[in-house]
């Protein structure tokens, strides 16, 4: 048996399905608040405070969410074209990581013109991403399921490499020039640091603010770390 909705009702169910899908998870987060003791209208009072309480919950609510709506409008188009899209997480932290590289290589530039250059380094960095499951879907016939939640993993690992390697790099350098008078001639990322370490830890070419037994000057005075002309604390 098929029912047939008029536009009015197709329009109507269109704007509902959000709204109950809403509820719907509000009803069962308060019944896990039940089962766990807690009062589910406190609990759902001190969310909303934490998210929208005060000046900054609400500056720190938009920072985390604005990825996320950004990501919600690129599945969209995927999504248009009777593509599934499972990448996005990969596709964002990919999109980031470009962002860091331009904001780092660029900054002696102008603002308007640096947040430009971030956005679209973060567009293309992404976009490559995205690019990787389409081509291997059109050319290969590779499920896009399949290939977008495994580049999903490969992006976050890429992004721990990065990361840990610097910290890594951090550590053995704090440890050889610890006790040196002159520590603060070691930089981080240097010449024989690898392309993609150079690019998170030098901010402009002529200094780097990671410096000085590979942490910036304030943490360095602050774990008393000896530097060049500083006392410890």
């Amino acid at each position: 048996m098929t029912i047939r909705l008029t536009q009015q009702q197709r329009r109507l169910l269109a704007y509902s399905i959000p709204v109950l899908a809403v509820f719907a998870a509000l009803l069962f987060g308060a019944v896990m608040l039940i089962l766990l003791g807690a009062n589910p209208i406190e609990g759902y009072g001190e969310m909303i405070i934490g998210a929208f309480g005060s000046g900054d919950a609400l500056i720190a609510t938009i920072l985390k969410a604005t990825p996320l709506l950004f990501v919600g409008v690129g599945i969209v188009i995927a999504f248009r074209a009777n593509v599934i899209n499972i990448g996005a997480e990969g596709q964002m932290v990919l999109g980031g990581l470009f962002s860091t590289m331009a904001a780092l290589y660029l900054p002696e530039m102008p603002s308007f013109l640096m947040i430009t250059a971030v956005l679209i380094a973060g567009v293309i960095g992404g976009g490559l991403w995205g690019w990787i499951p389409g081509w291997l879907k059109a050319y290969f016939q590779v499920n896009e399921i399949l290939s977008t939640i495994m580049l999903n993993i490969v992006a976050v690992q890429l992004m721990s490499y990065l990361l840990r390697g610097s910290a890594d790099r951090s550590r053995r350098d704090r440890s050889r020039y610890s006790h040196s008078p002159n520590c603060s001639t070691r930089r981080i990322g240097g010449p024989s640091a690898p392309l993609w370490e150079r690019s998170f830890t030098h901010r402009s070419p002529s200094c780097s603010p990671m410096r000085d037994c590979g942490v910036l000057p304030p943490v360095a005075h602050t774990v008393r770390f000896p530097i060049a002309g500083r006392r410890p604390l």
